[in-house]
């Protein structure tokens, strides 16, 4: 199966078995581009590499979507000033893929971003944010010193 039929079968799920999410996405609609190299968002529509999509079963893709549909929702599409924004995804997908997965009961991508330990569980992704820094300084000391 095609990776825009596949995208689009996951969006037709959410709207079914998920309306809520499946109701934003619809409204954000998808966009196949090379331009990213897994799937993103810019706020306004759902972003995906094809090449990408081709790897991952129907249920990761639901994740997928799901997971940019929620970046959305939680208003992740902007700028933080002061902050590291390769950071700010990360500890945002860490606290979106909890939720898809563990609360939702969702897959996401062999790729994604997730803890397993859910050492983060119950944490906004500004407190995962300054834990991943910590942990980053530390580790640019220890490499200093």
């Amino acid at each position: 199966m095609d990776a825009k039929l596949k995208v689009s079968r996951a969006v037709t799920k959410l709207a079914f078995e998920i309306p809520f999410f499946g109701s934003c996405a619809l409204s954000l609609g998808t966009v196949c581009t090379n331009q990213v190299p897994t799937g993103a968002t810019d706020g306004k529509t759902i972003l995906y590499n094809p090449d990408f999509v081709d790897t991952l079963t129907e249920p990761q893709t639901l994740g997928l979507v799901c997971h940019e549909v929620m970046h959305v929702i939680w208003q992740h599409c902007q700028q933080f000033e002061g902050k590291d924004p390769k950071l700010c995804n990360i500890a945002m997908d860490y606290i979106i893929n909890d939720t898809v997965v563990y609360d939702m009961g969702l897959s996401i991508p062999d790729e994604g971003i997730l803890d397993n330990d859910r050492c983060f569980k119950n944490m906004t992704w500004q407190q995962v944010y300054r834990i991943l820094e910590d942990i980053q300084q530390k580790q640019k000391e220890e490499e200093s010193g």
